[in-house]
């Protein structure tokens, strides 16, 4: 049998036309790896702008009159209390409190939200938790292609191609109507991956490359790829699936995720389990580490303090702003303290701020 191809976005053939593109295949989808310089990429990113495509992650339309009740159960964090403009991060467990993703949610009137995650399967993971919750779901991931515009000046572009002030857009709302971008019908939310403000913009398949032609044709938006997406990520301390954790592996507690888990709301899967496992103290959590060394460690590397194992690599990689590679691992909690020594794989590093770029993380809220 041959191997299955990888699909394209409505964005690809824009992508493709710029010079240095390369692309690989992830989660089923060609997506554009770099343009030729990751590092500059990055930069952009964190100096002035760029802008990627994200428009393989799965998109869920979830609506009826037991829509807030499906999403509330699925979802770790308080959902129902969604106001109509406003979107919220959160994990979603199996039985056991284990995590098998992690995603977003927008609330667009009393009975529709729309959701935002990794994989094909978290279909089926909504439909677990939903249970008796009457409502209809449906994956929309091709009829919403979206990029994100990333970087300090991502706000005065966007405005520049909108023709309107963007300023009373707060952090993770969003405009329930479309507006014009460059011409083109556009949803705009402010959140992105990266640590920096920014702002999705989501789109019809048959106006993909004409948002795309605009924004590059500001000449202020570098484009940039999966590989300085993952330095960027990781630099501000956000987890991937796939790398920071397997589903039903970890749980949110372990990934830092507390702020993220509602114990007190009404039940949702996985949260009679999380709160047994909450009683009992937290042992590991995760935690940013500066490698001495130019070499980033493996992926599962033990890390070791005082002659034992302390904890274990999840991702590790260059750091560009930072200046050295970055690791983020799971350590035990007392061996969390921001200067300590600790070494993985005979290398020094020493645990520094989680996350390691802007810790108190004003940049997306500025």
């Amino acid at each position: 049998m041959g191997r299955a191809t990888a699909q394209r976005t409505p964005f690809d053939g824009a992508f493709r036309a710029i010079a240095g593109a390369a692309f690989e295949a992830v989660d089923g989808w060609e997506t554009a790896a770099d343009f030729g310089d990751p590092v500059a990429e990055h930069r952009a990113v964190r100096e002035g702008c760029g802008v990627c495509d994200a428009s393989p992650l799965r998109k869920w339309d979830v609506r009826g009159p037991g829509a807030a009740l499906a999403v509330e159960r699925f979802f770790t964090n308080e959902m129902g209390t969604l106001q109509r403009g406003q979107l919220r991060y959160g994990a979603f467990c199996d039985d056991d409190g284990m995590m098998l993703g992690d995603g977003i949610a927008f609330r667009f009137a009393d009975q529709e939200f729309g959701l935002v995650t990794r994989l094909e399967t978290d279909g089926e993971a909504f439909a677990e938790a939903a249970g008796d919750a009457e409502y209809e779901l449906k994956d929309v991931t091709a009829d919403a292609p979206h990029l994100q515009l990333q970087g300090p000046d991502s706000r005065t572009v966007l405005e520049s191609l909108a023709r309107r002030d963007l300023g009373g857009l707060r952090y993770y709302r969003f405009l329930p109507e479309p507006v014009l971008v460059g011409g083109v019908p556009v949803s705009i939310a402010r959140c992105g991956y990266t640590g920096e403000l920014g702002y999705e913009l989501y789109t019809e398949p048959a106006h993909a490359g004409r948002l795309l032609d605009a924004i590059i044709g500001t000449r202020r938006v570098r484009p940039y790829g999966m590989r300085a997406m993952e330095t960027l990520r990781r630099e501000a301390g956000l987890i991937l699936l796939g790398l920071d954790f397997e589903p039903g592996a970890s749980d949110p507690f372990e990934l830092g995720l507390d702020r993220v888990v509602r114990l007190a709301k009404p039940a949702f899967r996985g949260r009679d389990a999380l709160l047994r496992r909450s009683a009992g103290g937290l042992a590991r959590r995760l935690a940013s580490l500066a490698m001495d060394g130019e070499e980033p460690p493996a992926p599962g590397a033990e890390v070791r303090a005082s002659g034992r194992a302390v904890g274990d690599v999840r991702s590790a990689g260059p750091a560009p702003t930072v200046g050295r590679p970055v690791a983020l691992a799971v350590l035990e909690t007392s061996e969390i303290e921001v200067g300590r020594r600790v070494e993985i794989d005979g290398q020094g590093a020493r645990v520094t701020t989680h996350p390691a770029y802007d810790p108190e993380k004003l940049r997306p809220r500025s």
